[in-house]
């Protein structure tokens, strides 16, 4: 069986990945849409089933006035002590010297729910993680901004102390535990603990041609104590320009029952005009971030390799313990609407639908406009993402202007 890459194609960006006895998870970011976070289950890691998105109420989520690609960033999905742990990021500003953001826990012992009501935890960087300690202490890692003019705004990745017990931060403990390499913008951290190392992997360069994964690891965890991997960087398609597969990077590590290892990251289809250079620029990538796994092994050293080289592979043996999921791949759909809610495959911008914005059923959507698209409160938008370069839709409308 083979993984064929990606695997959730079409706006699946910032994968974050688990697994919890022979099931595997995914969280992706969602920005503006709602509901917020999109998760995946699957057994195999090929075929992947849609699962209720967790921020399904403005309790959990309100993103009333947010700016386009504002909204969720990076998630992380964790499973501990028996329950799932989800850090989100709500942005609120995304332009400028200051990144307005609010960093959010929730926790269920299902996938499905219920989740918790929100726990604020900070505000002072985007892509938090939480990192579970094998002595039971628990830490937010995060991407710190700087927003003091002549410093660098990407100020490294930061690690928190955070009391399970009381479900506060503990601010005193925060410290910067790495910076980066030269390329800068380092982001998207996820902290693992193997083999009486921590390994810290973050994302570098932006999600652009230059996008990067790097790892670095620690005895400690000690300010400043992380050395980058050698002969790096982890991932990176900056010098594979004709691959199928760009931009990879900024995502998580997964460990099958058997042992084998396995990262996915975010990644870009891109496509060329006939008049354009396939190398400069390499094209665009219409479907926008998606997500690709790819398999990993370790070297004599102990540091994680990309099998088939830091460009990654466009087919990957599947591990050897999959158990087949039944799951659709060809993503073809058709939606009669004789159902009174919408399914999951529709979003919405910002806010959840509801009576005043249209009504599902009886075989028809019917949609109520009150804002236009350039509004950020509670426009009356129903969307579906593409997820094929090519695909035929067909849709019947009844227009009745006021």
């Amino acid at each position: 069986m083979k993984i064929k890459n990606p695997v959730l194609p079409g706006f699946h960006a910032d994968p974050s990945m688990v697994r919890v006895g022979d099931t595997y998870y995914i969280a992706n970011s969602t920005f503006e849409w709602f509901p917020g976070v999109r998760l995946h289950e699957s057994k195999d890691m090929v075929h992947w089933k849609l699962l209720p998105s967790p921020l399904s109420t403005t309790t959990l989520l309100d993103m009333k006035g947010n700016p386009s690609s504002g909204g969720i960033w990076a998630p992380d999905l964790t499973y501990a002590d028996g329950k799932f742990w989800l850090v989100y990021t709500d942005v609120k500003v995304t332009e400028g010297a200051f990144k307005d953001m609010t960093n959010y826990l929730t926790t269920a012992e299902s996938i499905t729910g219920p989740w918790s009501d929100p726990v604020r935890l900070n505000g002072v960087g985007f892509d938090a993680s939480l990192f579970h300690d094998d002595d039971g202490r628990k830490y937010l890692v995060q991407q710190t901004w700087d927003h003091r003019e002549y410093h660098h705004p990407f100020n490294g990745i930061t690690l928190t102390e955070f009391d399970p017990a009381t479900m506060k931060m503990k601010p005193m403990t925060s410290r910067t535990i790495y910076r980066g390499t030269d390329v800068k913008l380092v982001e998207g951290p996820h902290l693992y603990k193997i083999n009486g190392y921590y390994y810290l992997f973050a994302a570098q360069g932006g999600t652009v041609w230059t996008h990067q994964e790097v790892v670095a690891r620690s005895r400690t965890l000690d300010a400043d104590s992380f050395v980058t991997e050698p002969d790096g960087p982890f991932i990176t398609n900056f010098d594979t320009p004709d691959f199928p597969l760009q931009k990879q990077g900024h995502g998580s590590l997964v460990e099958t029952p058997s042992g084998e290892w396995y990262y996915a990251s975010l990644t870009g289809r891109p496509w060329n005009h006939d008049t354009e250079s396939s190398w400069d620029p390499r094209g665009w990538c219409t479907l926008g971030r998606e997500t690709s796994i790819q398999k990993v092994e370790w070297d004599d050293e102990g540091w994680p390799r990309i099998v088939g080289g830091h460009g990654g592979q466009l087919e990957v043996e599947a591990p050897r313990d999959a158990i087949p999921t039944d799951a659709p791949t060809d993503h073809s759909r058709c939606d009669d609407f004789s159902g009174t809610t919408l399914d999951a495959e529709w979003n919405t911008l910002r806010v959840p639908f509801t009576d005043e914005m249209g009504q599902c059923g009886g075989g028809s959507l019917r949609l109520i406009g009150r804002r236009s698209l350039a509004s950020t409160m509670d426009t009356s938008m129903v969307a579906s993402r593409w997820q094929a370069f090519f695909f035929d839709a067909e849709t019947k409308v009844k227009f009745e202007p006021w």
